[in-house]
């Protein structure tokens, strides 16, 4: 999967952006409502834009959210079919979404976990609450800068986990 990373804040020329990745062969898109509290931006209005040119190139929209970002541009976490109509295709959980909320979303959209936290305590969890496990992947976190990340043997350790349990797991790289 080759994506790109548009964040809400700070994003003109969305449709260009868009258009751009799509030629060069990215299908998925990376964006998150993660927002600064005192931010003025609309960002229901720059989602729905990003959403918009993501199904008009049929690319995939990913959205880290946490409970509390999605209650700022007004919605809940178990209205999928709403979120679904921005044009988001999957959501990365953050903290604050518990897993009788993702097992709820797991059966309509795409789900993915931050592969640091997930545990066999906490897949067996989710699938004792009648999560669809085939919609949840694992994505490790970003780590933008220099010496900040995961130590290799911790990396290694968590994705032989993920091979052993048959979880899709992905890592996102800055050069």
């Amino acid at each position: 999967m080759l994506g790109i990373s548009i964040y809400l804040q700070d994003t003109e020329r969305v449709s260009e952006i868009v258009s751009t990745a799509y030629d060069n062969g990215f299908q998925t898109i990376f964006s998150s409502l993660h927002i600064p509290e005192e931010s003025n931006v609309d960002y229901l209005a720059r989602l729905t834009e990003l959403g918009t040119a993501a199904r008009e190139k049929n690319m995939q929209l990913i959205l880290d959210i946490s409970e509390n970002a999605l209650h700022h541009i007004g919605l809940q976490f178990e209205q999928a079919e709403k979120i679904r109509e921005l044009g988001v295709t999957g959501l990365r959980i953050d903290y604050g979404i518990g897993a009788d909320a993702i097992a709820l979303m797991s059966k309509k959209c795409a789900i993915y976990l931050n592969a640091s936290t997930i545990n066999q305590d906490f897949l067996n969890q989710l699938t004792s609450l009648g999560a669809d496990m085939s919609q949840i992947e694992a994505f490790h976190n970003y780590y933008p800068k220099p010496g900040t990340g995961l130590s290799e043997a911790f990396f290694h350790e968590k994705n032989t986990f993920f091979k052993v349990k048959r979880l899709a797991n992905f890592c996102f790289c800055a050069w």
